[in-house]
């Protein structure tokens, strides 16, 4: 018997209900996965912050702010 089979086995072992709501809660967490990569990651939106002007100015600012106690 090859682990695919015994896999199946397994699962078709267990309750029909659990199986089918545990497929649909990873699905569920695929798409959000997948339109995940629609969006901007934070990485991307710290670097443009770190080289654009304005941002620079609006953080020293802000760092200002929090020194003055």
């Amino acid at each position: 018997m090859t682990a695919a089979q015994e896999l199946a086995e397994q699962l078709a072992s267990k309750p029909a209900y659990a199986l089918r709501t545990t497929k649909q809660q990873v699905n569920a967490a695929l798409e959000e996965m997948v339109h995940s990569r629609d969006y901007a990651s934070d990485a991307d939106i710290f670097a443009f912050a770190v080289h654009d002007p304005e941002s620079r100015v609006a953080s020293a600012r802000y760092l200002k702010s929090k020194n003055k106690g």
